[in-house]
């Protein structure tokens, strides 16, 4: 545990996107758990700083980044 936890310590989405912002949508009661809601979010941000993840670090690229994913 504790190598994954150094491995992923300087990882900074902050940094790396400073303008990021999360829009959740499309929210749904799961119909076998009614306890549990599902929801849609969209992350979007400009990659103008570095990002460090695994001893590595990726340069700014200066595009801008779309990413979707479900959570419940």
């Amino acid at each position: 545990m504790q190598d994954y936890i150094k491995a992923v310590s300087s990882f900074n989405l902050d940094a790396a996107f400073p303008n990021m912002e999360s829009h959740a949508y499309d929210f749904r009661v799961d119909k076998y758990e009614p306890n549990r809601v599902w929801f849609t979010i969209r992350n979007s941000g400009t990659h103008t700083g570095p990002l460090k993840f695994l001893g590595r670090t990726i340069q700014p690229t200066g595009k801008v980044q779309l990413l979707d994913s479900t959570c419940a």
